[in-house]
């Protein structure tokens, strides 16, 4: 009898937990021929960002290994590109007239295309044997293409020859991209390019003036490798189905919380060019997510896009050609360049039909221009970020009135300017309202007491995730902060999340929140710079008057929050007596108080409760190496970082 399998449905909700997981990927392909068609489709969906991201930082990936990797995938889609335009090149005698079937059609899973990853997996397809030092800028001769990239001479089909005519990868982008019309079952069509002599007698089509690629000058080869990438943009644009995703973007940013950009990856920011991508109208006009935060000129682009592509729903943007202050960044007197910049954008903000997600970062210009096109979409908008925006006085509110139906507002790295004698308080705007919104995260943003304040007042009584940032003390208002914790307290009793900083005169107001938010289980402390706050013993010993049978997560992050072993473990006891089955994560980040005593607190609970699954542990002082083995053994998941005096930064000791 056999066992029964898994519905095609249920295999794929399965799936979509690990979707990034590239080794359980893989091990899935080996089950069986249902589970290898699933699998694939998650491997291929996004195949360059696999391939570049790692699970540690700073990253650990074997040159070799992902190197041949990079090659592995550049021939695989090599293979299918050869297949589908079989005729014409079997025709031009590019390639024999057997060729390797491939076992699927990889065009049709790509969902996810990244120009950068794309541009460095050719140059590591390309030339896998090039010296680390040489990596970062210089790119080889075209010709070493051809020596190190070559067609599989394997048959996998019993009843195909096996090919040992090597096929000139080379030549077959060259006729691809010269070539003037697209067959049936051509791929792709591009504008015409230069040429080298080096491909077969057939490639007769090369202008009269090139010369062989070995000898290039590394400014040509360069241009060489940026016109290999734009044929795979065309192709992919055209032959994959599923494309609904372009990235043009160098702040490198991961799927998930649990990835790290590949350090090859990020060494090659500065000599990576965009100039290569040149869309044409009738290739990109089904995307529906567009991740835009390169630091160059994207003007051309977004006026290319807001006269096709209207079925944008996810735009991450960025408008920014210069290093200013992340939190501090005055506007520039020159803007000119950057405002029309900022009009193209608004020109494709209003094209787009339903937008629901929208990403900001560094504005130094234009955020009027473009927040006059958000408000179109006030009736779609769901997710709103702004990334190292500067406000000044209350522009802010305006700007968020519209937006009635925002379920997510995130400010990162902002920061709220109020100038006290100059800005005076202005009066509420009316429909300032979110009665949608359940995500308020403000990390890492300088944000006003009075500004808060209206937000939270306009915020929905069923929000869950708050992140309250670094709060300014306002001098004329210093209760203001104060205040505050008692506000989310009595308004938002659903709250699971919670991240803030605090002052010891705002413990009784803070405490307020563990008794009217039952169901909170996730509480983070945030240092703020600009106070030594003594005040972590004391709430430590009254959160022992606290039932938390909820919390999960429990995090103290900051140098100046100074507490003793005695008062952390009168606080784990109180998790104990209440069950204590549902903490499964302690985080001491930045502790400079942090030492064995509290670490044998730590182990002491974990032996008792069994339920610590994680132990994040950035200190600034040496643990017992025996302690730290011993809580490995007791914790699942333990990091152990130690801030290094001499290369000041942290240093992984596990």
């Amino acid at each position: 009898m056999t066992s029964p399998f898994l519905p095609t449905d249920c295999l794929l909700l399965i799936f979509e937990e690990f979707k990034y997981d590239k080794s359980s990927l893989h091990s899935c392909l080996l089950v069986n021929r249902l589970w290898c068609q699933i699998a694939v489709r998650f491997l291929w969906c996004h195949p360059f960002r696999l391939l570049y991201s790692c699970k540690n930082s700073p990253c650990k990936c074997s040159n070799e290994k992902r190197q041949s990797q990079a090659k592995n995938l550049i021939e695989t889609y090599m293979s299918v590109i050869i297949y589908h335009n079989k005729n014409s090149l079997i025709k031009k005698r590019i390639i024999p007239n057997q060729i390797t079937i491939p076992v699927f059609n990889y065009l049709d899973f790509l969902q996810n295309l990244d120009l950068l990853e794309l541009s460095t997996a050719i140059h590591e397809g390309m030339n896998p044997k090039q010296s680390e030092s040489s990596k970062k800028h210089q790119f080889p001769p075209i010709s070493q293409w051809y020596q190190f990239i070559r067609a599989p001479s394997v048959d996998l089909h019993s009843d195909h020859l096996n090919l040992k005519k090597k096929i000139d990868y080379y030549a077959v982008l060259n006729f691809l991209s010269t070539s003037k019309h697209s067959s049936s079952n051509s791929s792709s069509s591009t504008s015409s390019s230069t040429s080298s002599s080096n491909s077969s007698s057939n490639s007769s089509s090369t202008s009269s003036n090139s010369s062989t690629s070995s000898n290039r000058s590394n400014k040509n080869t360069e241009m060489s490798t940026d016109r290999i990438a734009r044929i795979f943009c065309k192709i992919f644009s055209k032959r994959c189905p599923k494309l609904h995703q372009l990235s043009v973007d160098l702040i490198s940013r991961r799927c998930n919380i649990d990835e790290f950009a590949c350090n090859f990856l990020n060494s090659r920011l500065s000599g990576f060019s965009t100039k290569f991508y040149r869309p044409k109208l009738n290739y990109i006009s089904h995307l529906t997510h567009l991740i835009c935060t390169t630091k160059v000129s994207k003007r051309d682009l977004f006026t290319t896009l807001s006269k096709v592509a209207h079925n944008i729903s996810k735009l991450d943007v960025c408008i920014d050609y210069l290093d200013h202050n992340q939190y501090f960044c005055e506007r520039i007197i020159d803007v000119s360049y950057v405002e029309l910049e900022a009009l193209s954008l608004s020109t494709l903000i209003k094209s787009q039909k339903r937008l629901t997600h929208l990403s900001l970062h560094t504005f130094p210009a234009g955020l009027q221009a473009i927040c006059s096109a958000i408000h179109l979409h006030s009736s779609t908008l769901r997710s709103l970020s702004f990334v190292g925006v500067f406000f000044y006085g209350w522009e802010i509110l305006p700007i968020l009135a519209p937006l009635k139906m925002l379920e997510k507002l995130h400010c990162d790295s902002c920061h709220f300017q109020l100038v006290f004698e100059l800005t005076p308080e202005p009066h509420p705007p009316v429909n300032l309202k979110f009665p949608f919104i359940s995500i308020l995260d403000m990390s890492n943003s300088y944000v006003e007491p009075q500004i808060m304040k209206y937000i939270l007042k306009a915020s929905s009584k069923n929000l869950k995730y708050l992140d309250l940032g670094r709060k300014i003390q306002d001098p004329k208002s210093p209760d203001d902060s104060t205040i505050m914790f008692g506000s989310v307290a009595n308004q938002f009793p659903e709250l699971r999340y919670l991240k803030t900083s605090f002052h010891e005169t705002e413990i009784s107001q803070l405490l307020s929140v563990f008794e009217n938010c039952k169901k909170l289980d996730t509480f983070i402390l945030c240092q703020l710079e600009s106070l030594n706050s003594y005040g972590m013993n004391e709430l430590l010993k009254n959160l022992n008057n606290f039932r938390l049978p909820n919390l999960k997560h429990f995090g103290i992050r900051g140098s100046n929050y100074v507490f003793s072993p005695s008062n952390l473990q009168i606080f784990l006891s109180s998790l104990k007596e209440d069950g204590g089955i549902n903490l499964k994560t302690l985080e001491f980040s930045t502790s400079n108080c942090f030492n064995n005593e509290h670490l044998k607190v730590i182990i002491e609970y974990a032996i008792d409760v069994k339920s610590l699954n994680k132990l994040v542990l950035q200190v600034y002082r040496e643990l017992n190496k025996d302690l730290v083995k011993k809580a490995c053994e007791k914790v699942k998941d333990v990091r152990y970082e130690l801030w290094n005096v001499e290369e000041q930064k942290w240093q992984n000791k596990l």
